[in-house]
């Protein structure tokens, strides 16, 4: 009797041993799911901050002047870092008086995207450079020349690489092989965040010009259903003006472009890069860039 009692209470402490244990297992797996939505939460804060103060600027410029109002703002954001005379002439002149009228009227320290650069994709996580961004919407936005568009954006970008690539001093399959591993890296001339800001800036600068929206509407619809298969298909419909399966296709259609483009060949003068004596560098990188686009 006292052996069967001993035996039941014995019993009863190894379940209440197991419900505690699954308790805490569930409190510890809520926590950490909690902790992990609360990082997500913060990213989509962020965001949302810099769409309030987007929406901001965009009210402001149209209480500056109406007309004009969106390209403004990206005038505005781009200014601080890319305010080169040859912005001025691909982008669009500065307006200082614009300026000044944001600093006495924001309430939300609208002027601090002037300086943002690291900006969070929330749906894909990604980091992003939010003023390369919009200088090369500005440039997609305002003019119809494909020149200065590819000029501001994967075009330059793409030039900054191959002019990286020929300082290397690297031949061959080195060259290939380096040429691969700074491309949509952490650092160098076309960097992931190159990439983000590049392409999302064509689609963006297509939709803005077609939709009735906001800026910050446009980017919030974009973002929010954005996937890295969607940016690169509407990104090559978008720059290219069709769709394309085939490598050999677009790797020529993207150096032609390159080619033809006597503002990239100007900056390559500029920087020591040679449309001719480097020609296979440019190739090379080409080859990356479509093989990135189509992959």
């Amino acid at each position: 009797m006292k052996k069967s009692f001993k035996n039941a209470v014995c019993g009863v402490c190894a379940i209440l041993m197991c419900f505690v244990f699954v308790l805490s297992g569930c409190f510890f797996s809520n926590s950490n799911d909690d902790a992990g939505k609360e990082e997500q939460t913060q990213t989509q804060k962020d965001f949302n901050a810099t769409m309030e103060k987007l929406d901001e600027l965009e009210m402001l410029s149209i209480d500056y002047n109406a007309e004009n109002a969106k390209s403004r703002v990206l005038v505005y954001i781009r200014s601080e870092r890319y305010n080169s005379s040859e912005w001025e002439l691909i982008g669009g002149a500065i307006d200082e008086e614009f300026d000044a009228f944001v600093e006495q009227n924001q309430t939300k320290n609208s002027s601090s995207l002037k300086s943002l650069q690291d900006f969070t994709i929330p749906k894909t996580n990604e980091q992003s450079d939010f003023v390369h961004m919009f200088a090369c919407m500005n440039v997609v936005f305002v003019s119809d020349a494909v020149y200065a568009q590819d000029l501001s954006g994967w075009g330059g970008d793409l030039c900054q690489l191959a002019s990286q690539a020929k300082a290397s001093g690297l031949a061959g399959e080195q060259l290939f092989e380096y040429i691969s591993q700074m491309f949509n890296s952490n650092s160098g001339g076309f960097n992931a965040k190159d990439v983000c800001a590049d392409l999302d800036a064509c689609n963006l600068a297509t939709l803005l010009k077609s939709e009735n929206k906001t800026i910050s509407q446009v980017l919030q619809d974009y973002f929010a259903s954005i996937t890295f298969a969607s940016r690169k298909t509407d990104f090559i419909l978008n720059a290219f003006g069709k769709s394309f399966d085939n490598f050999t296709d677009l790797k020529q259609t993207i150096l032609t472009r390159v080619n033809n483009n006597n503002l990239l060949k100007f900056w390559g003068m500029q920087n020591g890069l040679s449309f001719t004596e480097d020609a296979q560098i440019i190739e090379k990188c080409v080859d990356i860039f479509t093989n990135f686009l189509l992959n």
